[in-house]
């Protein structure tokens, strides 16, 4: 084999070699990019975490119907079912949205009430009166039901290791009601005064002015309030059983920063103007225990 042959035989080696050194780097970047872009989407999805939880909550009224003495509250808690998903944008800063079943109830003791309204109505006769109210001894509920909306910033920190992690949640929540239900039970007697004649009738069944006794039993239902906006705060702690499922608990409460008021239809006569809850300033306060699910965690 001549020199030339030799040479060109080593030249085409070398392009050959070069060509394929050239081809393997850059499938060896490509690849790379890949499992980088790979790596950024999966790091991505383990900062979004899906939770199913359960509260438990008790519902404060601040109306000025229950002001007096003779209105005492008494407590009744809500199991309320929500699921939330949250995304951290930091290790430790993230936004979340949750949707719930709302529902706050009120419950009132109400005890030797004996009150005028000053509202006027008409009898069957077409004569104006005002109710009076004597010896009221009552208990009344009112449950509203809402499809509720928390949109909040979260802070978020592991310790232990990562097992442990604390959280606190601030934002809002929007709640659209969906039911209003109203109960009564208990008895009282009902009279009327006719300033036309400056009179109390008292004992005519047939103008309901009687001892009159109500069922709880026996559920009405309300017209539905308007939207409801409130402040949101919440905070606790997760605990990873497994790399991606966690179990939380915490406490949480909302504060009503618009009132709710129920729609009183014309046929609830004249006594729901004054036993229903007029416009109510709502807070509730509770404890939430749940399933958090990590997505994509390592």
């Amino acid at each position: 084999m001549t020199r030339n042959n030799i040479l060109y035989t080593l030249l085409i080696a070398t392009a050959l070699f070069l060509s394929n050194q050239s081809f393997a780097s850059e499938w060896e970047k490509t690849k790379m990019n890949q499992d980088i872009a790979e790596g950024a989407e999966k790091e991505i999805f383990q900062r979004i975490y899906i939770g199913l939880n359960g509260g438990f909550n008790l519902s404060l009224f601040d109306t000025e119907n229950a002001a007096t003495p003779e209105w005492q509250p008494n407590s009744v808690f809500n199991i309320i079912p929500s699921l939330d998903a949250t995304y951290l944008f930091t290790q430790n800063i993230g936004v979340g949205v949750g949707f719930r079943i709302g529902q706050y109830s009120s419950d009132y003791t109400i005890t030797g009430l004996n009150t005028q309204l000053e509202r006027e109505f008409v009898d069957i006769d077409q004569d104006t009166y005002f109710p009076i109210y004597e010896n009221a001894n009552l208990v009344e509920n009112t449950t509203y039901t809402s499809l509720d909306i928390p949109l909040f910033v979260r802070y978020q920190n592991t310790i232990n290791s990562g097992k442990l992690s604390y959280f606190a949640n601030l934002g809002i929540v929007m709640s659209s009601f969906m039911s209003t239900d109203f109960n009564l039970s208990g008895t009282m007697t009902r009279k009327g005064y006719y300033p036309d004649y400056n009179v109390v009738l008292n004992d005519y069944p047939e103008y309901n002015f009687a001892d009159l006794s109500y069922s709880s039993s026996s559920s009405m239902e309300l017209g539905v309030p308007k939207m409801m906006v409130s402040g949101y705060l919440s905070a606790g702690v997760m605990y990873s059983v497994t790399n991606d499922i966690l179990v939380k608990f915490g406490i949480s409460g909302t504060y009503g920063f618009t009132k709710v008021e129920p729609v009183i239809e014309d046929i609830f006569t004249d006594f729901h103007s004054s036993l229903i809850l007029g416009s109510s300033s709502i807070t509730s306060v509770g404890f939430e225990i749940g399933v958090v699910y990590r997505l994509f965690s390592k």
